[in-house]
């Protein structure tokens, strides 16, 4: 079967549910979601693949770095065939690339309130003992620095939770061939979100794996209960790789549930344990984004309602 180009391309935000909405959609039967899910082509050809942070070489090896590989996972017959990366909304490029490439495609972004977002992503890099700072504020402060010295867009707490530059740069290579979706919108009302979706990649909405969408919670985060063991669970690149090449699903099954049973719920951050330059950052970032998309983002992000 000859391979095509994607003609659906979910950009992200990290931590706002991208996954969860590309299996639901690999659910439908005229949608195919590549294997991998998130070959991250793109982001590869934007130094993707020479992040530093702890465990970011771990992703790293799984991006797709060929135009013939990349093109060789869409070979379904399927109407609509994608792929989910969640890293493309936070690297500038990334959309005029995927134009190039895939010029008819249709992209989602789902994004969610800036920091809630950056709360997750703390979260979800504390639960893989990847993150050495338990306290959000201590790892929000450490951003600059970390960029600096290379690390990845999930450790970019505050930079990959400002969406209007690249929904700019979307817009501005899609036009009405983007669609902008919010995570809270997704948990309010997975059904009319669907058809939203549906609707808009053109397939039969009578299909729809809404409860599918609604019960999915992947990729959660949460605070290691013993570091150690943390470790352990999440051990070095080439054991991953070596554990994830040979080891069967049953196998790699109780290991994810060993991973869930080793973590406890994340600690609770709030609006109060950040100073009030790093609430009006946040702040600034929902409105940078309600303006891009002209649309009031307030009732469903209360970063966008806080007063300093």
């Amino acid at each position: 079967m000859n391979s095509r180009t994607p003609n659906l391309v979910i950009v992200g935000a990290q931590r706002a549910g991208s996954t969860a909405l590309a299996e639901a959609l690999a659910e439908h039967p005229d949608v195919a979601i590549s294997q991998p899910k998130e070959p991250s082509y793109f982001a590869a050809r934007y130094g993707a693949r020479d992040y530093s942070g702890p465990g970011d070489q771990w992703f790293a090896r799984q991006n797709i770095v060929t135009l013939d590989t990349y093109l060789s996972l869409f070979t379904n017959d399927r109407q609509v065939v994608g792929e989910a990366s969640a890293m493309y909304l936070a690297l500038p490029g990334t959309a005029h690339d995927i134009a190039a490439i895939a010029p008819s495609a249709k992209v989602i972004a789902l994004l969610r309130d800036p920091f809630r977002r950056a709360v997750s992503a703390h979260a979800y890099l504390l639960k893989q003992a990847r993150e050495s700072e338990s306290n959000f504020t201590a790892g929000l402060r450490l951003e600059g620095e970390r960029r600096a010295s290379g690390w990845g867009p999930m450790w970019w707490y505050f930079g990959a939770s400002d969406y209007a530059p690249a929904l700019i740069e979307y817009r501005k290579a899609f036009g009405e061939r983007l669609l902008v979706l919010t995570t809270e919108r997704m948990k309010e009302d997975p059904h009319a979100t669907l058809q939203v979706v549906l609707d808009f990649l053109g397939v039969d909405y009578s299909i729809r794996p809404a409860e599918f969408l609604a019960s999915q919670v992947v990729n959660t985060g949460g605070a290691p209960r013993n570091k150690l063991l943390s470790k352990a669970l999440y051990p070095s690149d080439t054991l991953r790789a070596t554990i994830r090449k040979f080891s069967p699903e049953p196998v790699r099954n109780l290991i994810r549930n060993a991973r869930n049973a080793a973590t406890a719920p994340a600690p609770r951050v709030t609006p109060d344990d950040i100073s009030a330059s790093e609430l009006a950052a946040f702040r600034d970032s929902a409105h940078r984004t309600a303006e891009v998309l002209n649309t009031d983002v307030g009732r469903l992000w209360p970063s966008a309602r806080w007063a300093l």
